[in-house]
């Protein structure tokens, strides 16, 4: 139930990320970890709008976060490797929810 729960609240983060709702997205996003804190994605997502927010320590720890979980995902260790002053800038990538 709570994983079910924390997925309808990620759902909601993304759209409301998508229509420009900063704050609720990221409510939402808070509320999908703490109800589900082991899903990879949420903490990869966060960390990426945590970035998009020139938040790089937050957005590291949550991408890293997301390593610690899911350390096969190339997405994850894309996006963390590009915070690494030899890469530059680069786009960072979110992957479609992985269920474990």
């Amino acid at each position: 139930m709570r994983k079910l729960q924390a997925k309808n609240s990620y759902d909601n983060a993304v759209r409301n990320l998508s229509d420009n709702r900063l704050s609720l997205g990221m409510a939402s996003l808070k509320e999908a970890i703490q109800l589900d804190p082991e899903n990879a994605q949420f903490h990869n997502t966060l960390g990426l709008v945590y970035l998009n927010l020139g938040r790089t320590v937050d957005g590291q720890a949550e991408i890293q976060a997301a390593i610690d979980l899911d350390k096969n995902n190339p997405d994850f260790q894309h996006n963390l490797g590009s915070l690494s002053p030899s890469r530059g800038s680069s786009t960072m990538r979110s992957s479609p929810t992985r269920r474990r």
